[in-house]
């Protein structure tokens, strides 16, 4: 089973979001930003329907956003038309990451944003709430 978060701001077509297994979506207040609240859809994926779902968001995510999957072995970040598989154990030191984190600053995406451990921590907080 994969967990997963996605921003319904970071998509143009948000139709996808209804077809997943959300456990909870957080509202998060950013008022720099051009939309001020963000939607945070914390999912849950199956093993066969991730990579599935990982080319679905990748084709609708907007520039300036990604998505992030994750379980015990591996983590997907998904950009526009663009996805990065790490792995999960030494994410933060793989070549995966910095080309995904170059990628992402590259793209738009603001470098506080590309910080995983805040994302997992984001994500197992919520779970106990």
């Amino acid at each position: 089973m994969y967990c997963g978060i996605v921003d319904r701001e970071s998509l143009e077509k948000t139709e996808v979001l209804d077809t997943l297994t959300t456990i909870k979506v957080l509202i998060e207040h950013h008022p720099e930003s051009e939309s001020p609240y963000w939607h945070a859809h914390h999912l849950r994926v199956s093993e066969d329907e991730i990579l599935s779902v990982i080319k679905k968001i990748s084709k609708i995510t907007n520039r300036g956003w990604f998505s992030i999957f994750w379980n015990e072995k591996n983590v997907y970040l998904v950009f526009r038309k663009r996805v990065f598989k790490l792995p999960k154990k030494g994410w933060k030191e793989s070549e995966e990451y910095q080309m995904a984190r170059g990628f992402g600053i590259e793209n738009g995406v603001q470098e506080e944003y590309l910080d995983l451990e805040r994302e997992f921590g984001k994500f197992n907080k919520h779970l106990t709430n």
